[in-house]
């Protein structure tokens, strides 16, 4: 009786699986097996508790990997307020017709199609959040947190993709607007100040290139390490 009464009270009256594959209500059971049922709510109730506690870390990552974003752009905002004003320059220039790459428009188009289907890496996320709930409710153990976190492992690798081909974007459009390739920049009618700016202007562009190759090449590093590792 102590050990039918130290069940949680929504257990004491419903039947419960044995590891024999029996099923029994705790009143039918016998002391040992009473124990094993003992053993195996609490166990069902500790693997319920960790995939809260993964479900609530995953959860406060992604607010952190927001705010940091957020003070990027806010950050990007403050400096281009201290940017100087730009001078007003009156020249007579010859107007090329940009040219887009060859590859713009399927780039352009991949990254719609990544955003399309980030939206719904989202309501796969919501749905099995929702699915573990309810498993929750009922005591059962359900794969639901694993299909989360395969979503979710899924939804970060996209947001990459999405980002890389922004940037590309971004870049194309600069090439484009500014037609660095074809156009003359005439250094001799600049001053100091002038000439100053401009590389400043550049050298910060390098360091973003520079950053963007070392990344690139450190990641194709760690690549081929595995493929040896594993061969």
């Amino acid at each position: 009786m102590y050990l039918i009464a130290t069940l949680p009270p929504e257990e004491q009256n419903k039947p419960q699986q044995l590891p024999s594959g029996e099923t029994k209500k705790p009143a039918d059971m016998t002391v040992r097996e009473l124990r094993e049922a003992h053993r195996i709510i609490k166990q069902r109730e500790q693997e319920l508790a960790d995939k809260d506690a993964k479900i609530a870390d995953q959860q406060a990552e992604l607010e952190d990997n927001r705010k940091t974003q957020l003070e990027m752009s806010r950050q990007i905002a403050e400096s281009n307020k201290r940017q100087p004003e730009p001078k007003v320059i009156t020249k007579t220039v010859t107007k090329e017709v940009p040219v887009k790459p060859d590859d713009y428009d399927d780039i352009k188009a991949k990254l719609d199609e990544l955003k399309k289907q980030s939206a719904k890496d989202k309501e796969d996320i919501d749905y099995y959040k929702r699915e573990l709930k309810a498993a929750e409710r009922i005591n059962k153990d359900a794969n639901g947190y694993d299909k989360l976190q395969e979503q979710e492992l899924k939804r970060k690798k996209r947001q990459a993709q999405i980002f890389v081909y922004d940037l590309s974007l971004d870049i194309n459009d600069f090439l484009n607007e500014h037609n660095i390739m074809g156009k003359g920049l005439q250094t001799d009618r600049l001053d100091d100040e002038d000439k100053q700016a401009l590389l400043n202007s550049t050298d910060a562009m390098q360091r973003f290139i520079d950053e963007i190759k070392n990344q690139l090449n450190n990641d194709r590093i760690i690549q081929e390490g595995e493929v040896i590792d594993n061969g």
